[in-house]
């Protein structure tokens, strides 16, 4: 039987995986690294390896869960294909020498947060595709990345999940989904542009 309690273990995973993280720059890595460290600690609790990973298989037993996993999947593949194929390089080229929309470092900053508002897929991949067409602009006029983080992620987020379109997707009436949402994402969405234009002036 499993434990449900492992104490100060339980911190391992996640602590091998921000040093990897930190160490290699590698997330994928340290993110699979400590996932095998989680499941190798409940195989050793329970006297057998295989049983960790059979608690890790038990997660795509749910419906939820495996259609969720398979969509990140999908979506990381398209950006994928949209970034090897010149689909980001002809988007720099086009806002920046065809159309002149992007010409300094705040217009940078303004389209990746900008995409974060109108990109409103699901939590992550907001953030993964926000991220994506931002991440040129930042580099061309030498932006720190961690700005563009900052971004993404309180605009991917907060703007998924208030959307009449994850409700729908997730089944729920929209109403209700707009009333218990909204004043949570339009809080985030709030101390986010007041984040953004502070540091905007200040870096």
């Amino acid at each position: 039987m499993l434990n449900s309690s492992y104490g100060i273990l339980s911190l391992l995973p996640v602590v091998i995986s921000i040093v990897l993280a930190f160490w290699k720059k590698n997330v994928f890595i340290a993110l699979l690294v400590g996932l095998f460290t989680g499941a190798f600690i409940i195989g050793a609790d329970v006297g057998s390896f295989f049983i960790g990973f059979d608690a890790i298989a038990s997660v795509f037993a749910s419906a939820s869960s495996a259609k969720t996993t398979y969509f990140l999947l999908l979506t990381g593949s398209l950006v994928f294909v949209v970034e090897i194929s010149g689909g980001v390089e002809g988007l720099i080229l086009y806002l920046t020498e065809k159309k002149g929309i992007v010409k300094s470092k705040m217009g940078a900053q303004l389209i990746s947060f900008i995409a974060g508002l109108f990109i409103f897929v699901d939590a992550t991949s907001s953030i993964v595709i926000t991220a994506l067409i931002g991440k040129p602009f930042f580099e061309k006029y030498k932006l720190p990345k961690e700005k563009l983080a900052l971004i993404s992620n309180s605009t991917g987020s907060p703007i998924s999940d208030s959307v009449i379109l994850t409700s729908s997707v997730t089944g729920t009436d929209v109403m209700n989904h707009v009333k218990t949402q909204l004043p949570y994402s339009g809080l985030a969405l709030g101390i986010s542009m007041m984040l953004f234009i502070a540091l905007g002036f200040a870096l």
